[in-house]
This record gives structure tokens, sequence and C-alpha cells, in this order.
């Protein structure tokens, strides 16, 4: 099972849309747990990432008006605001409405919570206790179409 495993997740590293990684990604990792934060770098550890870390949504916000950010995983629950607050908050500013983010939750499937994320710019939910798989593929994949966005807008510019 292991071999299988590996293979899969050998797959799920490989150009998933057929374009060539830039050198380096910046991946913007969000939860007030520190212990979060490195297991998140840990499932995702890759030698094209670069990992960048906020233990609240008031650091996030500032961290991606410094930044260039690739893609941002953030936590549901956050000390003084929502994970959906801040997705809702990057949404309204020009340089980072594009941005992909992924919303990290303990909320289970199973739970009946009004969920107004997708309404407010999260593009997907990874669900705690993570995936390694599940958390490497989304990852992988919207890592990818944040690139080809950049090279689209790229050449337009040019």
């Amino acid at each position: 099972m292991k071999n299988t495993t590996n293979l899969y997740l050998q797959s799920i590293n490989s150009n998933l849309i057929g374009l060539p990684m830039q050198k380096e990604s910046i991946l913007l990792l969000v939860d007030d747990r520190p212990e979060n934060l490195l297991a998140l770098e840990n499932i995702l550890d890759e030698e094209h990432r670069k990992f960048l870390t906020a233990t609240s949504g008031s650091e996030a916000l500032l961290m991606t008006d410094i930044e260039n950010i690739d893609l941002i995983l953030l936590d549901f629950h956050l000390g003084e605001m929502t994970g959906v607050e801040v997705a809702r908050e990057l949404r309204k500013r020009p340089a980072t409405a594009h941005i992909p983010i992924i919303l990290v939750t303990a909320i289970s499937k199973r739970e009946t919570v009004c969920f107004d994320e997708f309404e407010n710019g999260t593009i997907d939910i990874l669900r705690k206790p993570l995936d390694f798989a599940e958390t490497r593929a989304k990852v992988s994949l919207y890592e990818e179409m944040s690139i080809l966005r950049k090279q689209c807008l790229n050449k337009k510019d040019q």
C-alpha cells in the first residue's frame, strides 16, 4: 500500500496541468496554532515552495501587502477574526483578489454550519484532520492554477 501512495504522491507533485513549475512559489499558511502551521509545512514541503506563516488574520493581511503570494491556506478559526472574514477582506483588495484561498477547518461535514466562504473568496475546503494526499493534491493544483494565471497576465501585459 505504501508504494501505491508514494506513486500517487509523485504523480500529483508533477505538473498537473502541463506547465513547468516556476522556480519558487510562495504559500501563506495562516493558523493561530503554531503546531498546525508546522504540520502544514511538513505535509507540503517541496523544493520549489517557500512558506510564510501568520498566526492571525491581521498578520495575514499585512503579509499579503508585502509579499507576492501564490496560494493561501487559511484556518477557519482565528483569534480576532474568522478565516471567512480574512478571505472577504482579501477579495476587496485589487492586489489580492486573485489569490486562491483554501479554507482549513475542523468543522465536520456532518455539522450544519452556515458556510458563506465560497461567496467570500475561498475556492476549496480542507477538513481536519488533514488527509495528506488530498492536501498535497489540492495545493499542487491550485498552486499551478495561480502560476498559470500569472503567466497569462504577464503575456497579456507584454
